[in-house]
């Protein structure tokens, strides 16, 4: 088994952990004290979530006292809180992770040191996993994971009116349009709706009817204008 990581936190320091199950599930909106991410999907009924359930094991041949157990005791709680929500990865696995969750039940906490064990319930607000973070010069690539993503593109200028960026499958574009002298680094940011051009907030200068699309999973085909040479990152993004 392998450790819990949560809230930066890893837990492998202090217990072993496994995972008992990760299932989707739909609360009502206003049971849901902190807003989704970009998974995150409202429906008629409420908004989809993923519950991780997870338990947690003190070391077998571990003898505390009741001031070390207390102490520990004082030591996990503080690293169980996030009441904002925090990053959570789950025991087995060392990829994939997800955003937003919070502790929302822990069943047999309390006697979790006469016991040795106790089962703790992630409540994820965003129910999309995040795995690998992937960067390309291609225009031509496959995008992995089952979720769609939102990229972050980086484009050196070449002189001109403007710098664009296409999705060829899907015909959506983003462009950028200034007095470009060659040169000037252009970041757009499909996640934040944000455009830079040499690390100054250009928003202003996003032009009208783009869309800060997002790549879907499989074949990908963009194209790009106005610029020497790009660079396209996403993260994979797992339902």
């Amino acid at each position: 088994m392998h450790g819990l990581a949560f809230n930066g936190y890893d837990f492998s320091e202090v217990c072993q952990a496994q995972t008992i199950e990760v299932t989707p599930h739909r609360v009502r909106a206003e049971a849901v004290p902190i807003a989704g991410g970009l998974g995150a999907r409202m429906t008629s009924d409420g908004i989809d979530v993923r519950i991780a359930k997870v338990r947690l094991f003190l070391d077998a041949g571990c003898r505390l006292t009741p001031e070390d157990g207390s102490r520990l005791r004082h030591r996990i709680d503080a690293m169980l809180c996030a009441a904002h929500g925090a990053t959570l990865r789950l025991p087995e696995d060392e990829v994939l992770e997800y955003r937003g969750a919070v502790l929302t039940d822990g069943t047999g906490w309390t006697s979790m040191f006469e016991d040795g064990e106790c089962t703790l319930t992630f409540t994820c607000h965003d129910p999309v996993a995040y795995g690998y973070e992937r960067s390309t010069g291609k225009t031509s690539f496959k995008v992995e994971g089952t979720a769609e993503t939102y990229p972050v593109f980086e484009c050196v200028a070449t002189e001109g009116d403007s710098v664009m960026v296409l999705d060829m499958d899907n015909e959506k574009f983003i462009c950028i349009v200034g007095d470009f002298k060659g040169g000037e680094l252009v970041r757009i940011d499909c996640a934040s709706e944000d455009v830079q051009i040499d690390g100054v907030c250009a928003n202003t200068d996003v032009g009208t009817h783009s869309d800060f699309f997002p790549l879907s999973p499989g074949a990908c085909e963009l194209a790009f204008s106005g610029c020497a040479k790009h660079t396209t990152t996403y993260t994979e993004r797992w339902y």
